[in-house]
């Protein structure tokens, strides 16, 4: 049985890689590897593979059990080049030991700035009626993306993701454009 975190993680990338892609899921792998030498009912890194419908695919990587830090990176490997994540923090130290560089216990050193200016940012687009954020059709997808990355954790192989069509009620909001 998988924790919470492992099965909500995979949901959280699903959202991402439809946003940034523009895109939606068809399906999904998950591998699970060998149980962990640190406790025996864990089993990290889990990996899960998104087959977007043009044809594009997402790599996952999560390891929710890591003993060193909370390390989160991304990447996107284009045809004409590739963009990542920087580290954060962006302080490299280079001395008789080699070169390193610190990595934050948790999630607060890399994302609260950035939480904290998408909240400054969203209430002035609420001021402005402009504001945006996730849909029911979001969450629709997010739950096909889960139950079909959970079904891939027994089976073992790809597992489809048949979403309706999407109702034209979600398209761009014409009756706010044209004001």
């Amino acid at each position: 049985m998988r924790s919470a975190i492992e099965v909500l993680r995979p949901v959280r990338d699903a959202d991402i890689s439809r946003w940034l892609l523009n895109d939606e899921i068809t399906g999904v792998e998950v591998r699970v590897p060998r149980r962990s030498r640190r406790n025996k009912d864990l089993r990290d890194p889990v990996l899960v593979l998104l087959h977007m419908a043009s044809g594009a695919l997402v790599d996952v990587e999560i390891s929710v059990n890591i003993a060193y830090g909370y390390d989160i990176r991304g990447e996107v490997s284009c045809e004409m080049g590739v963009a990542a994540l920087p580290n954060r923090p962006a302080t490299l130290i280079s001395d008789l030991n080699g070169i390193r560089q610190a990595i934050p216990a948790d999630w607060r050193e890399r994302f609260i700035e950035a939480y904290d200016q998408e909240f400054r940012e969203w209430i002035v687009a609420a001021s402005e009626g402009t504001a945006t954020g996730p849909s029911t059709w979001d969450g629709y997808a997010a739950t096909l993306v889960a139950d079909a990355a959970l079904r891939a954790v027994t089976s073992a192989s790809f597992e489809q993701i048949n979403m309706t069509t999407k109702p034209g009620l979600y398209g761009p909001p014409t009756a706010m454009a044209a004001e």
